[in-house]
This record gives structure tokens, sequence and C-alpha cells, in this order.
């Protein structure tokens, strides 16, 4: 029987001649080809460029014979039919086909829809086909799309076994007639929208509405990314995307895949029928923000990037996921509403997209938290069986699953679970978002690419990275999951400098141990004496190397690199290049074991270059790192273990000391990816087991750091010697040994702080500047019994914090303003609980469409609410002079504004809801001016702290003045506070009110329609909409709830003060005013 490459050779003849004869399906030119449901169409499958892939045309059916502007079409029309987009497909080995490989796909082409584009993200699902296989596979996603019908919804199980794309039973006509070509008009629930939207901003998310078209909308949910640490240490944060902890951000995921239905999940988490039929399918994005949701360009945008691999001449696999350095420093500088990418975006995305709503189906019909749905989700893939029959034979693994996750509250704190809650409708804005949380708290214990849990790692990780599986490992290297190449040697080139150095001497020291670089398909030059393999190409498998022959292999790749500051020259005079344009000659192996050097590295280093930071009277020669290892939560163990050593620590002035750990450069390598453990006997155990630290770092310099013999030759630093400064729980009668030297056997009680490399010469140090200590910085007061020293000089050690500190307190005092939610938001907000056929505009919606939502809210939680003349009459004479220029297009608009206004109360004196209105216009104080108005804003919430304030001092209501200008509506209007005077932002207050009494609202600036931004004041606002979105804003509790001001109350808000403080906050935040 055929096997390996002559089988898959065969198998594609035979797939080229299958697509000419079978299933010929008319279209508008009489083309035939292979299909699945008479649309799709593949068509001249043929060899690929490179061994082991082939490729086809994708043919639409239904589109026209000329496809203008196709992504094919410089290729020319192949008889007579023109193709949507070619798919190229290629396999990760042929040695072994058909079994033990997987199958990758990509496009060149740039205009591809969702659909195509997820269909090729999920190739790697199908495991060890034949090439007929991947292909029925493929055209299988693209016909039912996600989660439309699934073998795992019970629904269906007793009638689909196995859906086989090319079995014309399964997609006649009848079928298709019965389920597929139902009129199922879009149906947006306002009122259930409204509800979840409420449950986000109770959670402390901020949700948004973005209208496309009149069957598309996307969903929007964030919070500031600083509101992670709540969740996430920020020193992980820090590690895996230094973007987290930039004033500013928010953490942002879209949703899209609606249709126009609204909800689309139903009580037991499967597709509400309407929605399955009209192929709703939900996609998810992530990134960051600086608004609470993005422009609907930037969303657009946002799904419409996939990741087109190309495959070059020497075999290396280039994705447009790995950025090149202009496109990542064009990336970080991004304007105001853009969306950008993060770290994690297509690994949590991915996992999103193919696993949520499968996995809130198994919760609901099982019971199950996360952890245990996650886990019979996997078993339930593995065993191709029903989740039923999956979870009787194994019910104690998954409640364990779930036990174990509840066990990690100790050091994780995981969000709210809003499953968990009584409500029996499930809120996708909440779950999906509280999802994202808690795989993003846990990222550094699952696999980026298979998600699973990654097992036997006892030490922990604190930067995410793959499991063992040589599969994961080749996809993660090869789609460029990892850190951009490019991006790190420019702008961490010391730290990959130490790192590759590092590698290099572990291996020609023969010291190089676990991970090597397998699974990455690397091929070699042949070592010296090996008798391994060879290909025709005189090359051979990294994988079938013996350990000694890969150290070998390692060092001579590494050997044909250019130096580590001629790679730096480079990018930054080629920004828009590759590093492998660098030289041709250099193997695609060099460079992709450079990258491993760095991106296999899951521990934080980054290089001291502020005199603050550095440790003072360690030594001139030392380039000083700060190192942070171990799993994100290893700095709350270690935290708890001085909770727990609190009674036996020497003293509570010192509850930790600091002390060297000193060992030769070839075992680095391994210390920083395993951290400080004690496997295997390095120098000597002779005062017991446990991680050894000296407090003279002169000992583990001269002793334990011992000099190397060999050096990478493109390295800057050449480090000769590398020593850690720890911090250490003060509990010395915990220690193994005291003296001459500690003996720590509990690993939580050790936190690694510092590295220290000694470079040797004086040009590879740090500049004097910043060597010698900054004298305004306080350094940590010593516990006298246990000094730090360095040949017998106490050293100076900076709080360890602080550096962190200082990027926290920068977040904390630029924190945004509280959200001010846009109109499509607050008609979604005050919506109806009601079902509403909803037709969507032509566009982004405008204020006036959104409003004309039916309100039908219950009334009686308010209290009734009636005016007060005299309070009204107090204020009236605050009031401004009246405006004195008029015109008569701003006449007209506020004569129609002013009927509205009247209309909206007479309907609801009519319906005794004036407290639902919320606002109120006293007629007798609003005769003289048509450009002055006063208005009442009214019954807020009663829990609300302003409420609670008014209620107690007798504040019957909240006195706006409304100043129109001549060139309204193209202008808007100017609002302002007369009384009660409220807390100042600067003083914990909030509310959008300044310190003068103005409304601080983007919207009501004249910045229009700004550039990459969502709209500010709209030309067609209605005065009843920007109210209701007043007092919203005047509700919001976040970040600081509104409250009134304790003593000056009272006191009116004077004209200047108002317009000095509207002045402060515009200028703040860029506004344009008139």
């Amino acid at each position: 029987m055929l096997s390996g490459p002559k089988k898959f050779a065969a198998d594609l003849s035979e797939l080229q001649a299958y697509a000419h004869s079978r299933l010929a399906v008319p279209t508008s030119n009489g083309g035939n080809g292979c299909s699945n449901n008479k649309r799709w169409i593949v068509h001249d499958v043929r060899t690929g460029d490179e061994e082991g892939s082939f490729k086809f045309d994708l043919v639409d059916a239904h589109a026209p014979s000329e496809f203008p502007g196709g992504p094919s079409s410089a290729e020319g029309s192949r008889n007579g039919i023109t193709p949507t987009t070619t798919i190229n497909i290629f396999i990760s080995d042929t040695s072994e086909y058909p079994h033990s490989h997987t199958f990758f796909g990509y496009t060149q082409d740039d205009a591809v829809t969702p659909q195509i584009a997820d269909s090729i993200e999920r190739l790697p699902d199908r495991k060890s086909c034949t090439v007929r296989g991947v292909v029925e596979f493929f055209l299988e996603q693209l016909s039912l799309g996600s989660n439309i019908i699934s073998i795992n919804d019970h629904q269906v199980e007793d009638e689909v076994e196995r859906v086989e794309v090319f079995d014309e039973q399964f997609f006649d006509e009848e079928y298709l007639t019965q389920h597929m070509d139902l009129d199922c008009k879009p149906c947006l629930e306002i009122g259930r929208l409204g509800k979840d939207f409420t449950e986000a901003t109770a959670a402390g998310y901020d949700p948004g509405i973005v209208r496309a078209n009149s069957d598309e909308f996307y969903l929007s949910v964030s919070l500031p990314a600083i509101d992670l640490t709540a969740y996430i240490p920020s020193h992980a944060l820090l590690a895996w995307d230094r973007h987290f902890l930039q004033p500013g951000q928010r953490l942002t995921l879209l949703i899209s895949g609606f249709r126009g239905f609204y909800p689309v999940l139903d009580r037991d988490g499967s597709m509400i029928p309407d929605a399955a039929f009209t192929g709703v399918a939900l996609k998810f994005k992530l990134g960051f923000s600086s608004n609470y949701k993005p422009p609907l360009n930037q969303v657009r945008s946002a799904f419409s990037q996939y990741i087109h691999t190309t495959v070059s001449q020497d075999g290396i696999t280039d994705g447009s996921a790995q950025m090149t350095l202009e496109e990542e420093l064009q990336h970080e500088e991004a304007g105001p509403g853009a969306f950008r990418r993060m770290c994690l975006s297509d690994s949590l995305g991915d996992l999103m997209n193919k696993s949520l709503t499968p996995l809130i189906r198994l919760r609901r019909r099982f019971g199950l938290g996360w952890a245990a749905a996650e886990e019979l989700l996997w078993q339930s893939e593995v065993a191709l069986d029903d989740p039923e029959n999956v979870f009787s034979r194994n019910e104690e693994i998954f409640y364990n699953a779930d036990k174990a996750e509840k066990e990690l509250a100790a050091t994780y704190q995981l969000p709210v679970d809003p499953m968990e809650s009584r409500s029996l409708d499930i809120n996708i804005i909440t779950t999906a978002f509280g999802f994202l949380i808690r795989r993003l708290a846990l990222c550094a214990r699952h696999c980026v690419i298979c998600h699973k849990r990654l097992e036997n790692d006892t030490y922990g990780s604190l930067k995410p990275y793959v499991c063992t599986s040589n599969l994961c490992i080749f996809q993660y290297y090869t789609l460029n999951f990892g850190p951009s190449l490019e991006y790190e040697v420019a702008t961490n080139t010391e730290t990959v400098d130490l790192l590759v150095s590092l590698v290099y001497v572990a291996a020609a020291e023969g010291a190089l141990e676990e991970p090597f670089p397998h699974g990455m398909g690397l091929r070699v030059p042949v070592p010296t004496g090996s008798t391994v393999i060879v290909d025709d190409d005189g090359l051979c498998a990294f994988d079938a190397l013996p350990v000694h022959e890969m150290c070998s292999a390692i060092t001579a790749l590494l050997n044909v690199l250019p130096p580590i500051a001629a790679m730096k020259g480079f990018l930054f005079k080629n920004p828009k290049a590759r590093l492998q344009d660098m030289d041709s000659r250099i193997p695609s192996a060099a460079w992709s074991l450079l990258k491993w050097c760095f991106a296999s590295c899951r521990a934080h280093i980054q290089e001291l270059k502020q005199g603050e930071d550095v440790l003072g009277n360690v030594g001139d020669t030392y380039r000083q790192f700060r190192i942070m290892t171990g799993a994100p939560d290893k700095e709350a163990r270690f935290k708890m273990a001085l909770e727990q050593e609190s009674h036996s620590v020497t003293s509570s002035r010192y509850p930790t000391i600091f002390a060297f750990h000193g060992s030769p450069v070839k075992n680095w390598h391994s210390i920083i990816r395993h951290g400080l453990w004690y496997k295997r006997i390095v120098n000597g155990r002779s005062y017991g087991d446990g991680v050894y630290f000296a407090a003279d770092g002169s000992v583990s310099m001269s002793t334990y750091a011992a000099p190397h013999c060999s050096g990478w030759g493109g390295s800057t630093l050449k480090p000769r010697k590398c020593l850690v400064l720890a911090e250490i729980v003060n509990s010395p009668s915990g220690f193994v040994c005291r003296s001459p030297c500690y003996v720590v056997h509990n690993t939580d009680w050790i936190m690694c702080r510092y590295l220290l490399v000694d470079c040797g010469n004086q040009d590879a140090t740090q500049e004097v500047a910043i060597r010698f200590k900054d004298p305004s910085v306080t350094f940590l007061e010593q516990d006298p019994q246990y000094v730090a020293k360095v040949n017998g000089m106490p050293i100076d050690i900076p709080e360890p914090s602080r550096h962190l500190d200082k990027i926290l307190d920068k977040c904390r005092t630029q924190l945004p303003l509280p959200t001010v939610y846009d109109l499509d938001d607050v008609s979604i907000f005050t919506a109806a609980d009601e079902v509403q056929h909803v037709s969507l505009p032509d566009g982004p919606s405008s204020p006036t469409t959104t409003m004309d939502v039916g309100m039908t809210i219950d009334s009686t939680a308010l209290p009734k609410w009636f005016p007060n003349h005299g309070w009204v009459e107090k204020n009236a004479l605050d009031l401004l002079p009246p405006p004195t220029e008029s015109s008569i297009v701003a006449t007209m608009a506020l004569q129609r504004e002013l009927k509205a206004l009247h209309r909206e109360l007479l309907k609801a004196r009519e319906q005794d809801t004036i407290e639902l209105l919320g606002w109120y216009m006293p007629s007798e104080f609003n005769t003289d001016n048509l450009y002055q108005w006063i208005i009442e804003v009214h019954s807020f919430d009663p829990e609300l702290p302003v409420a609670k304030d008014m209620e107690e001092r007798g504040v019957n209501s909240v006195i706006l003045e409304i100043r129109f200008p001549p060139s309204f509506p193209h202008s808007p209007p100017f609002f302002r506070v007369i009384r009660p005077r409220f807390l100042p932002f600067s003083q914990g207050g909030g509310g959008h009110i300044t310190d003068g009494g103005s409304i601080c609202m983007d919207l009501l600036t004249s910045d229009g329609l700004a550039e990459n931004l969502s709209p500010k004041f709209y030309s067609s606002s209605s005065v009843p909409a920007i109210l209701l979105q007043i007092k919203l804003a005047i509700s919001n509790p976040f970040p600081s709830p509104a409250r009134l001001h304790p003593h000056h109350w009272d006191r009116p808000y004077t004209a200047k003060e108002a317009l000095s403080g509207y002045t402060r906050a515009a200028a703040l935040h860029g506004w344009k005013v008139c």
C-alpha cells in the first residue's frame, strides 16, 4: 500500500480527476466543478509551488461571469469561470501521509469574505485525512458555517452521524427548502439588548452597539486596561504586552455575525432557530482601543484582517500576522479611535470563535463550570463521541476540573461568572467578556495554539507559550503567533542579545537541555560525523539528530547570523524589510532558531536604563536587568508565604532579605526558562537540598558564576558571568541552612528581582550617567543581620515595585472621564422591554432614528415628581443675559425642537410618566427668548448617591441653562448647571460636571465628524435625546459617582466659572469649541 509522498501524489491526481467529473453544477457560464451546496465550486485543482502542497480555485456560482476587481482577476478566467479566490493548502509532513499530519491553508488574495477566511482557519482541525478529505472538510465549513448544525447538538445527533459534503442526499432540494430558504426577518429585541447592556455596566464593563447597514450591527464591550489589575498581576500584564499599562488603553471585545438578530442564543445555549437558519455565526475580535467602542470603519477593518501566509523558496512560512518593524511602530502610534491588536488577539480570538458557543451549550446542558466544559469539549473532540457519552463515563474528572479552578482563587482573582446567576437568559455580552478576562488571567496555564491546559508545568510560566506538542510548536512559529522577530531585535536588542548568547554557550559546552527547538520543522546542515539520513538538498531534519549533534547544529546556525548590532542597523535603515531579506545566503533555519531563542523564554527580562532603577555598589562591569520569572500568580504565592510566616519573620520591619545566586553561564538558559530549582546537582549540596544563596555577591561571582570558554560572535554584550539578586522571605528558621550560605527549600519563598551580567569591558556596560545611583531615590532599608553586599560593601536596592508603581500611578492619574455613551447606546439603555422588529438604517444611524424606539419602562420604582415653582424661580435669577444673535435657520430649527419638547411633555402628562421622562421644561420661564432655555433634570435612580444627596437637602431638580448659537443646529448648544453645585471631579466627584458647572461631554463640541472618531455633535440631534444623555452621564457611577458639594451645594455656578471649566475640559481632551 502506498504511503508518504507517493500516496500524497496519487491522492492529488485522484482529486484532480474527481473535481472535473463529479457533481457537475451549472453556473451562469456553464462551468463544471465539484460543489457541496450548488454555490461553491472547486475548480482547477493543481499542484502547489512547494512539495506537499496543492491549490484550487474556489468559484462562486452565484457571482456574475465577470468578477469586477476580483482577487484573482489578474490570472484571467480559466475555461470561462472567474474564480472567487485561490486556496493554497500544504501539509505539515508528507513522510507518514495519510497519517500523523496536519493541513494548513492560506490565500494571497486580499479580498476574501469572513466565511472563506474562517474555513481556512479551521483546516488544522481536520486531523490526518486525505487531500480529498481536507477539501471536503473545507467545503463543509464553508457551507454550514459555525454553529448552524453541529454533530454535538442533541436535536440532530440522531439524524446526522457524520456530514459528508459530497453526499447529494444530504443537500437535496427538499432539505434546502425546509431549512435554509426560510424567509426569516431579522429580529432585534431592543428591550432585551438594553437589559443586557445594563447588566454589563453593572459588571463594570462599557457596552456599545456599532450599526452598519440594514442587516448588520456589531456589539462592543470594553473596560479600562488598568482595571485588569483586579484580576491579573500588573507585572504579568507588563510582561505580556506593555500596552496593557499605557494610559488610556481599553481592552475591547468586538462581536459580529448577528445578521440583525438579538438575542441569538436560546436559554439552553443553542442557536435560536431563525438565527441558525439565517446563517448567524458569532465572531470575536479583541484588542485595544482608546474609546469605549471603536468607530464603524475600525470595526469593519478588524473583521477583515486575516492571516495570509506566503511560503518562500526555502520553505519558511511568513504570515502577515507577523508585522514588519514599520508596521509595528505605526500600529503603536495609531491615533484616537483606532482598534489595535494585542499580543494574544489571535490566540484568544481563535479560542472564542471555535469554542465559546459550544462551551455555553455544554454548560447549560450539564450544569458545569467553564473548566469542566472545556475538558468535556476537548475529550469529546478527541474521542469523536457525543458529549453525553463522554460525560457519563468520566463525570468525576469534569467535576474535579471545576473544583481545581475554584482552588485557584487563593492566588488568582477570576471575574464573576454571569452564567452562575439566577437569570435563565444568556447575556452574550457579559458571558463573552467574562470568559475573555478569565482566559486572559489563566493564559500562561494554557497552550496558545490548542488552548489545552499545560500538563507537568510544575514551575509555571510567566508568559503564554505552547505545549510540548510538535504540532502546536510548528504552528506557533510557522504561523507567527509569537512575538515579532523584527520588533524584538530593534527595540529589545540587549535582551535578545543576552538570550541568544546564553543559548549559544549552553549548546557549545554541551549543557543545553530541554526545551530544544523541536517541532519547528528545522532543516539544518548535517553535523560532522553524523549518521543521520541526508535529503537530496544536503540538509537533514533537526529533530532526527541526537542531543550532542543538536547542540552542534545550533552553534553552527547561530554562527552564520550577522551581529546583533548589524541586524538592528539594517532594520532601522529598512523598516519595511524582514530580517530574512538581510542576506539570502543565510538559511531560513538560522532565522527560525533566532526567534526561538527569545520566543521560548517564558520569563520577562528588561534592561535597566534609568538611574532610579539600578542597584548601587555592584560594580561597573555588570549590565543590570529586571527579571520576573514563574507563573503570573508567583508574586501572590510569595505574599501568601510572607503572611503565613509572619509569626516567625525575624522582624516585621524587615519582612524580606536579599541574596545572590550564581551559576556558570552555560546553566542560565535553563534557569531563565525553569527558574531557580534544584532538580540537578551542579556544585554539590553540602548544606542540604534547596536553592543556594550568598549574602555577599562576590562569593557568587567568584565561586559559582564561573566564566565560560565559548561565546556567540554576534553578541555585543559578550556575557562572561551571570548572577541573580533574589528577594527571600525573612524567616531564617525555615531555611535548610543559614551559614555559611542560605539554603531555601521552598521556592515560593523566592522572587528573582535583578539579573546581573558581567560583560567584562567598559564599552558594553550601561552609560555612566545611569550606573551611579540617583540621589533622589530612596533605597530599601535592609535587615542589619542579613545585609546583601558585594565585596563587603552593602548594596543599594531600590524598592522592587517602584518601577511598576510609577507606571500604575501614571495610568490611574490619567484615567478617562466617565464613559459618555453616544445616542445609539443611549437608545438601547432606555429601550422598551419588548420585541422591536427593526430595519436598521443604511449606514451609521442617526440619533433621531435610535430615539424613536418606544419606551414603556416601568416607572413605579421612581417616586412621584412635581414641579417646584420657587426652586426654578430662584435659579432663573442667575441666568446669563439673553443671547442677541440669531439666524433664520436656527430659529426654524429651534421652533421644531420646542414643539417636539412640548409634544413629549404632553404625552408624559397624559400617561402620568413625567418621572420616566426625566426632564421638565417650565413654560413660565421659557417665554422671553427662543435662544435661551431653562430645563429641569429630575427623578434620578433613588439608589444613586446624587439622588440621596438631593433628597437630603430638599433639591427638587438639577437646573440647566441652555444657550443656542445662531449657527445651530450645525453647532452645539452650550449647557451649564445653575444649581445645585456638585463635588468637583478633582475631589472625587463625577457626573461629567466641570468645576465650573458646564457639561463636560464631547458630544457638545464643534468637532463634527472627526476623522477616525465617532460622531460628536450631530446636526440632527434632538434636545430631548441630549437631555437623556446628560441625565445618563450624571447617573453613571464609574469611575466616581456624582455627588452634591457637602458645603456649597446651594451656591450657584457663575457664568465665568462655567466658561472656564468648559474651556479647560475641551483643551484637556483636544475638543474644538465655538
